[in-house]
C-alpha cells in the first residue's frame, strides 16, 4: 500500500514493449525471409521458363545452374540430363535427315521408300504399278514377293529376297550393316532381262523407333555386261570359247567340295589323235577350225548342264556331274568319239583325225579333283596305247 501504482506498472510495461519488438523484429524476419526465398523461386522458376523456351526454339545450351542437394536440385539436375539427351537424339535426327536428303538429292535411280518395321511401303507405288503394269498392295512384303517372282531372274531371286525382304533388312541392320546393295536381273517393261542394281539405306526413325529403309534402283545393265565380258575372257579360252585350264579345275572342285547331292560323277579326258599332223601339213589355221568345230560340237552335247574345258592345245576336260546308269555314260562316250572322228585329204593322203577319252569315275576311284585327273589320265594312255579312237575307263589292272 505505501508503493505508487507507476511503480507496479514499470516493470509490466517494459515487459510489454519487449513482447512487442520481438514479436515485431520476428515477423519482419519471417516476412523478409519468405520474401527473399519466394524471389529465390521465381529465379529459379524463371531459368526452368527460359531453358524450355530455349530448347523449343532449338537451342540446347539451356543448363541449370543449382548445386544444393535439395528437391529442387534434384529437379535441375533432372532437366538439365533431359536437355542433354534432347539434344543427342535430335542431332542425330538432323544427321538422319541429312542422310536421307543426301540419298535422296545423290541418286539418278528410281526411289522408294519403306516402313520395314511396320512392313510398309511409304512411297514408290505409282513406280510398280507403271513399271509391272500390277496394282499391288501397301505391305512392302508383299510387293517384294511380287517382284520376284514375276520379274527378276529366277537365278537371282534367292539373293535378291535375302536382302530386300524386311526380316532380312532388320537382321543385318542388327549385325551393323547399314550399306544393303544387291545385282539382279529383271524384265520388267521388257521381253529380255536387264541388270539392275538396288541400294538400301537404312535410318532408324527416334521417334518411332522403327527402321526405315530409302531404296534407289538403277539400271546398270551395259556396265554390268562390260564387266561380265571380261570376267569372261579371264575364264575363257580365246580360241574355242570353253573354259580355260585354270578355270575347269576350279570349277570341278567347288562342285566336288560343296555339292551335297552328288551321287557319282566321271571325269573325261580327251586327247585328239593325230592332231600335230593337221597342223603340220594343213597349216595352224586348219588346226584352229578344227577344235572350234569339236568344241561347239562338245558344247551341245553337254550344253551348261555339265563342266567342260579345254585343257591346252588339244586336249579337253570333262567333268559330268550325274548320269543315271553305266549305259547312258557310254552313250555319252560313244558321241564324244564321234565328234572327233575327222577326216581330212591332203595330198592324196588321208589325215583321219580321232579322239582318245581316259575316264575316273566319282566316288568309286577318287573324291578329289587330283585323284580323279591322275586316274583319268593313266585311262587315256591307255586308250592311245590300244589303237586310238578308243575310251578306257580306269582300273587297277588293265
Amino acid at each position: 500500500t505505501s508503493l505508487d501504482k507507476a511503480e507496479v506498472n514499470a516493470p509490466i510495461n517494459k515487459v510489454r514493449q519487449f513482447l512487442f519488438w520481438s514479436i515485431l523484429i520476428l515477423f519482419a524476419l519471417i516476412t523478409g525471409s519468405y520474401y527473399f526465398y519466394w524471389q529465390r523461386l521465381n529465379i529459379i522458376r524463371d531459368d526452368f521458363l527460359k531453358g524450355i523456351n530455349k530448347v523449343q526454339a532449338g537451342d540446347y545450351s539451356a543448363h541449370i545452374d543449382y548445386r544444393r542437394y535439395n528437391e529442387i536440385g534434384l529437379v535441375a539436375r533432372a532437366f538439365n540430363r533431359l536437355i542433354k539427351e534432347i539434344a543427342s537424339v535430335t542431332i542425330q535426327a538432323r544427321k538422319n535427315e541429312a542422310k536421307y536428303r543426301f540419298a535422296l538429292e545423290s541418286v539418278n535411280g528410281r526411289i522408294f521408300e519403306a516402313d520395314v518395321t511396320a512392313d510398309l511401303l511409304i512411297s514408290g507405288h505409282e513406280y510398280w504399278q507403271r513399271e509391272s503394269e500390277l496394282m499391288m498392295g501397301t505391305k512392302y512384303s508383299d510387293n517384294i514377293r511380287i517382284i520376284a517372282d514375276k520379274y527378276v531372274h529366277p537365278e537371282d531371286r534367292q539373293a535378291y529376297l535375302a536382302v530386300m525382304l524386311p526380316e532380312n533388312i532388320i537382321k543385318a541392320y542388327a549385325a551393323g550393316n547399314t550399306d544393303m546393295y544387291v545385282e539382279y536381273r529383271s524384265k520388267i517393261r521388257k521381253p529380255d532381262y536387264e541388270w539392275l542394281a538396288c541400294n538400301l539405306i537404312p535410318v532408324l526413325d527416334t521417334a518411332t523407333k522403327h527402321l526405315m529403309i530409302i531404296a534407289c534402283i538403277k539400271n546398270i545393265h551395259d556396265k554390268k555386261m562390260e564387266e561380265l565380258e571380261i570376267i569372261d575372257k579371264a575364264q575363257k579360252d580365246q580360241l574355242t570359247g570353253l573354259y580355260n585350264k585354270v578355270v575347269t579345275r576350279l570349277l570341278i572342285e567347288d562342285y566336288l567340295d560343296n555339292d551335297k547331292f552328288l551321287q557319282n560323277g566321271a571325269l573325261i579326258l580327251l586327247d585328239l589323235d593325230n592332231f600335230k599332223r593337221v597342223n603340220d601339213c594343213l597349216g595352224h589355221l586348219v588346226g584352229d577350225r578344227l577344235l572350234v568345230d569339236i568344241s561347239r560340237e562338245l558344247h551341245d552335247l553337254f550344253g551348261e548342264k555339265h563342266i567342260l574345258g579345254r585343257f591346252g592345245g588339244d586336249e579337253f576336260l570333262i567333268f559330268i556331274k550325274d548320269f543315271s546308269d553305266q549305259t547312258l555314260l557310254v552313250e555319252n562316250l560313244q558321241s564324244i568319239l564321234r565328234i572327233c572322228h575327222k577326216k581330212f585329204s591332203y595330198q592324196n593322203e588321208v589325215i583321219e583325225v580321232s579322239g582318245s577319252l581316259g575316264i575316273s569315275l566319282y566316288p568309286e576311284h577318287g573324291q578329289d579333283y587330283l585323284s580323279l585327273y591322275e586316274k583319268a589320265d593313266r585311262a587315256m594312255y591307255k586308250a592311245k596305247s590300244l589303237a586310238k579312237n578308243q575310251y578306257a575307263i580306269y582300273q587297277e589292272r588293265f
